[in-house]
This record gives C-alpha cells, structure tokens and sequence, in this order.
C-alpha cells in the first residue's frame, strides 16, 4: 500500500509549510508559509529567525493553498512593499518598472 506524501498539501488538512523544499531541517518558528504568520514568536536567540528560502518559490507553494494565508507566503517586509506599488497610479507603476528594467539592462552591458 502506498502512503502519501507528507510533504503535499492535503485539501481537508492544508498545510503549505509542508511543501517547503526546507520543511524537514528548517527551524524558523515565524514562517511566512504558516497559517498564524506574522504572529509567532521569534526569540532572539533563535538560530533561524528569517525565512531564507526564495519568494517565488513562497508564493508557488501559497498559490497551492489559496485563501489560507493572508500575506500569500510573503514576509512582513514583502507585503508591505507589495501593497506600496500597488496603491500607486498605474502610470508610476510603469515609469517604476521601466525604471528597473533600464537598470538591468546598464549592469548587463
């Protein structure tokens, strides 16, 4: 008999946390995967006190379990920006991404 994965999101039990490609040996007890985020406790002396995996792969894994995780995997920081550009009026969001691709685009070169 084969058993499930315990690393996938089970629709009656979500639980993106479980999908972390860092799940097993990660020790960061405020993790934007979670369902409490940004409430847990992070002690100072913990060894881990910020989610060092990247945010596409945090955003792939919450877009698995949509509606359960207020900030969609992003950290406090990220959501806070997010909400930034977005209260801005398309035309700054456009000059701002042109603004960033130019720049790209000087480091290639």
């Amino acid at each position: 008999m084969k058993t499930a994965d315990p690393k996938t999101a089970c629709p009656s039990n979500p639980n993106p946390a479980r999908q972390c490609p860092r799940f097993d040996q990660c020790s960061v007890n405020n993790c934007p995967l979670t369902v409490g985020y940004p409430g847990h406790f992070t002690h100072p002396t913990d060894k881990e006190r910020r989610c060092p995996v990247a945010k596409s792969i945090r955003q792939r894994i919450a877009a698995t379990a949509p509606g359960l995780l207020p900030m969609s995997g992003l950290t406090v920081a990220e959501s806070a920006a997010k909400r930034l550009f977005e209260s801005k009026p398309v035309a700054d969001r456009i000059k701002f991404a042109r603004q960033g691709k130019d720049a790209l685009n000087t480091l290639r070169a």
